[in-house]
């Protein structure tokens, strides 16, 4: 178990098992999509409407690797490599400017994803709990003397 010193332990075997999950409703969805794809999907589900020059701040990818792979994920054209998870309208303050947001099939995937994210965190949670439930037992058991156990046998078992 880890932990960091601002949050709570983490469960790596949970928190991994979650990753290879989410990963694989990714690939089952397009065996080609690559981390770098993956990761604008997420950034465009994340911040619908943003502008396709705001996705490369957000991202930390050059703006020529964003092109190339917001091309890939607004592209319906499966010979291209085309996803068609992205729609690009027209801005609702600029009608010059096109706002990307996610297209039918792409909320279908980013709730997938969601889905598949918090059954994972609903089974770490649960493994949290009783991972804290064992340490309250031996808390318990070092503070209270043995001939008082008898009163604790709910706690102590």
């Amino acid at each position: 178990m880890n932990s960091t010193s601002n949050s709570a332990p983490i469960d790596r075997r949970s928190s991994l098992s979650c990753l290879i999950h989410v990963l694989g409703i990714l690939r089952e969805h397009q065996t080609e999509m690559s981390i770098q794809t993956a990761q604008l999907f997420l950034t465009i589900a994340q911040h619908p409407g943003l502008l396709p020059r705001d996705v490369s701040p957000l991202s930390g990818m050059t703006q020529a690797t964003t092109s190339r792979h917001l091309k890939t994920l607004v592209s319906t054209d499966p010979v291209e490599g085309g996803l068609g998870l992205v729609v690009k309208q027209y801005a609702v303050d600029n009608p010059r400017r096109h706002a990307l947001h996610l297209s039918r099939a792409g909320r279908v995937l980013a709730e997938r994803l969601v889905k598949a994210h918090q059954g994972a965190e609903r089974t770490t949670g649960k493994v949290a709990v009783t991972r804290a439930r064992k340490g309250y037992r031996v808390v318990t058991r070092q503070a209270v003397p043995p001939s008082q156990w008898e009163g604790w046998r709910g706690a102590l078992n």
